[in-house]
This record gives C-alpha cells, structure tokens and sequence, in this order.
C-alpha cells in the first residue's frame, strides 16, 4: 500500500459539506481559523481567489479545489479589497435534514462554490498534513468525483422538492473522495526525485 492510501486508511478521515453557496458580482468571504477541522473549497462554476496570511492570493477556477490542511484564517473573494462577509452568515440550518443552498452578492459574472470540512486524528495524520503546504490547490476538472459532487448537491432539498433518502451521507462520502483525488493529484504534481514523506 503506498503511504498516501495508508495514511488515509488510519487517521479516520471524514468530510462533510458545509455550504453550497453561489455569489454574483464582487464579494469577499472571511473564513475563521479552526483548531479542529480543515477546510477545502471546490469551484463548480465561475472563478474567484483565495487568500491565507501574507501568502499571495490564489486563483481558482472552474473544477479547481483549494485544500487547507492547517484550517488557518483565509478569504474567498472575487474582490480582496472589499469588506468581507463572515462566513457563519452563509451557514445555515439544514432543512428537514439537508444542506440548503445560499445566494449572496449582486449581479454579474456567479461563482459557485462549495465547502468541505474536513477531520480526521491529528496524531496519525499528522506525517500528511505537515507534508502539504498550507494551500494546496489541485485541478479536478473531468475527474468523476468531481462530477460525484455535483450530482450528490442535487440530493438536497431544493425549493418544495422532497428530501432524498440518504442526501446527507452521500454528500460526506463524496466530499471525502474529492479531497483524496486532490491529494493524489498534488502527490502526482511533485517533482521526481523528491524526498520526504509523500515522496515516498
């Protein structure tokens, strides 16, 4: 078994999806640091930035993920400079048990995103995580979880439809495959000849 499936075998990992939003126009999102979960964002549509600490922005787009192993404080935006809405308000309770989507902006070009967060035991994933940078942005377009994603969103309840029997564990399976082919396709991107743990 190569080191990246072993890791992933025993450090318990588990994603669910925290918010489905789409915005139009120039938005800034401000995401909190987290001691206890990481965070990742999938672009389904449009594109935007991601911005950590004093690192450079990002730039995402459609079928791009964006994997923060470390949870540290970041911005999602189309404009950084803009004052940037507290992500909590893009959260909210699930309807009959799933996730409803958000809508926030104005008009103009829409960016669709979703976000991951991610868990997992911080003692055995820790040869992972300090492995990885601090983003770690990895292409999923034309891959199948990433098609997974989009499918299992359209499990949740929209408008007056109905629940769909297992929504809400569909969407964490997924959200878990998506952030293991972002990983392997960051361990694939890495130069030959590496050294260190994931090289291995």
């Amino acid at each position: 078994m190569d080191a990246l499936s072993e890791v992933l075998r025993v450090s318990g990992l588990a994603g669910a999806v925290l918010a489905d939003a789409t915005a139009g126009g120039n938005w800034c999102v401000a995401v909190p640091a987290s001691s206890t979960r990481a965070f990742a964002h999938v672009v389904l549509e449009g594109e935007c930035s991601l911005k950590a600490g004093d690192a450079e922005a990002i730039a995402l787009r459609t079928g791009d993920a964006a994997f923060l192993p470390r949870g540290e404080s970041h911005l999602l935006a189309t404009d950084l400079a803009r004052e940037p809405t507290p992500f909590a308000t893009l959260l909210r309770p699930p309807v009959a048990g799933e996730l409803a989507p958000v809508t926030m902006g104005g008009a103009g070009r829409r960016t669709r995103w979703v976000t991951l967060a991610i868990t997992a035991d911080r003692h055995l994933a820790e040869p992972l995580l300090a492995a990885l940078p601090p983003v770690m942005r990895a292409s999923l377009r034309g891959t199948a979880p990433l098609a997974w994603l989009a499918d299992s969103l359209g499990l949740t309840l929209s408008g007056t439809d109905a629940p769909r029997p297992g929504g809400t564990a569909a969407l964490s399976r997924v959200a878990e495959l998506v952030l293991i082919e972002a990983l392997r396709r960051h361990v694939e991107g890495l130069p030959p000849g590496g050294t260190g743990w994931l090289a291995g």
